[in-house]
Protein backbone atom coordinates (compact mmCIF):
# COMPACT_ATOMS: atom_id res chain seq x y z
CA UNK A 1 0.00 0.00 0.00
CA UNK A 2 1.46 3.41 -0.96
CA UNK A 3 0.94 6.76 0.39
CA UNK A 4 0.61 9.88 -0.40
CA UNK A 5 0.54 12.88 2.58
CA UNK A 6 -1.39 16.33 1.27
CA UNK A 7 -1.52 18.47 4.39
CA UNK A 8 -4.02 20.88 4.74
CA UNK A 9 -4.48 25.01 6.23
CA UNK A 10 -5.04 24.72 10.16
CA UNK A 11 -8.61 25.30 11.13
CA UNK A 12 -9.99 28.46 12.31
CA UNK A 13 -9.60 26.88 15.98
CA UNK A 14 -5.93 26.10 15.23
CA UNK A 15 -6.76 22.46 15.18
CA UNK A 16 -4.50 20.53 11.93
CA UNK A 17 -6.31 18.01 9.39
CA UNK A 18 -4.01 15.81 7.99
CA UNK A 19 -5.28 14.00 4.53
CA UNK A 20 -3.87 11.46 2.57
CA UNK A 21 -4.72 8.90 0.14
CA UNK A 22 -4.27 5.02 0.48
CA UNK A 23 -4.35 2.75 -2.44
CA UNK A 24 -5.83 -1.39 -2.26
CA UNK A 25 -6.24 -4.11 -4.37
CA UNK A 26 -10.11 -5.54 -4.19
CA UNK A 27 -11.15 -8.34 -6.61
CA UNK A 28 -7.80 -7.10 -8.77
CA UNK A 29 -8.87 -3.93 -8.93
CA UNK A 30 -7.24 -0.38 -7.26
CA UNK A 31 -9.22 1.27 -4.54
CA UNK A 32 -8.69 4.56 -3.95
CA UNK A 33 -9.59 6.00 -0.49
CA UNK A 34 -9.14 9.33 0.47
CA UNK A 35 -8.32 9.17 4.43
CA UNK A 36 -9.24 12.53 6.67
CA UNK A 37 -7.16 12.35 10.26
CA UNK A 38 -8.99 14.84 12.51
CA UNK A 39 -8.67 15.67 15.89
CA UNK A 40 -11.85 15.37 17.12
CA UNK A 41 -14.21 11.91 18.36
CA UNK A 42 -14.95 9.51 15.69
CA UNK A 43 -16.97 7.14 17.54
CA UNK A 44 -20.65 7.57 17.36
CA UNK A 45 -21.58 5.73 20.20
CA UNK A 46 -19.49 9.02 22.47
CA UNK A 47 -21.24 11.76 23.36
CA UNK A 48 -18.79 14.25 22.16
CA UNK A 49 -19.58 12.78 18.48
CA UNK A 50 -20.71 15.01 16.18
CA UNK A 51 -22.66 13.82 13.23
CA UNK A 52 -23.00 17.56 11.44
CA UNK A 53 -19.17 17.57 11.19
CA UNK A 54 -18.81 14.14 9.47
CA UNK A 55 -21.05 15.36 6.80
CA UNK A 56 -19.33 18.67 6.62
CA UNK A 57 -16.17 16.60 6.09
CA UNK A 58 -17.81 14.14 3.29
CA UNK A 59 -19.43 17.17 1.29
CA UNK A 60 -15.90 19.28 1.34
CA UNK A 61 -14.50 15.76 0.21
CA UNK A 62 -16.51 15.13 -2.28
CA UNK A 63 -16.20 18.81 -3.61
CA UNK A 64 -12.50 19.00 -3.76
CA UNK A 65 -12.32 15.84 -5.70
CA UNK A 66 -15.03 16.88 -8.13
CA UNK A 67 -13.03 20.14 -8.49
CA UNK A 68 -9.56 18.93 -8.87
CA UNK A 69 -11.36 15.67 -11.18
CA UNK A 70 -9.71 12.87 -8.89
CA UNK A 71 -11.55 9.63 -8.66
CA UNK A 72 -12.21 8.43 -5.09
CA UNK A 73 -13.59 5.01 -4.32
CA UNK A 74 -13.60 5.50 -0.46
CA UNK A 75 -13.31 8.20 2.47
CA UNK A 76 -12.34 7.05 5.45
CA UNK A 77 -12.08 9.52 8.78
CA UNK A 78 -9.80 8.38 11.32
CA UNK A 79 -9.31 9.83 14.64
CA UNK A 80 -5.54 11.40 15.30
CA UNK A 81 -3.64 9.12 17.49
CA UNK A 82 -1.73 10.53 20.16
CA UNK A 83 2.15 10.72 20.14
Amino acid sequence: MRYCHYPTAPSPDRRRVRTWFEWSCVDSQSVKTRVVEVEFETNPNSPEFTQNVLNAIETTAIGVAEEATIVVSQLKVVTKTPR
